[in-house]
């Protein structure tokens, strides 16, 4: 990505995890990403509200954005939210593949991830 091009916020991030996972998911389907103020959790730790925008941010180039807010909305849909309003019927899922499991399952039936140690 050079510089010139006009990078575009595209997802704030709670966490160091949640950074790497999203800007592999973006760099699975090719888009290049940034991470804006990614060493506030180094600096600040549990103490983000002492900056005005303490979160750090991934950027994308302006002609990904669609694609990547549509990668970002998915993530959030199926691992941010999976444990807040769910049903009780609701099923856990296998990270590897994404499909549904049984709750005691070790294994995915689906494509054989191992789900527990």
């Amino acid at each position: 990505m050079s510089v010139e091009e006009l990078l575009v916020e595209v997802y704030s991030v709670r966490n160091a995890a949640q950074q790497l996972i999203v800007r592999q998911l973006l760099h699975n389907v090719g888009i290049q990403s940034r991470c804006v103020n990614d060493g506030v959790f180094e600096v600040f730790g549990k103490m983000p509200y002492l900056l005005p925008n303490p979160w750090p941010r991934i950027c994308v180039r302006s002609s990904d954005v669609p694609k990547a807010t549509t990668i970002c909305q998915e993530f959030d849909r199926r691992i941010c939210d999976f444990h807040s309003d769910q049903d009780d019927d609701t099923l856990p899922y296998c990270f590897h593949c994404g499909e549904e499991v049984s709750i005691d399952a070790t294994s995915c039936e689906h494509c054989g991830g191992k789900l527990r140690e």
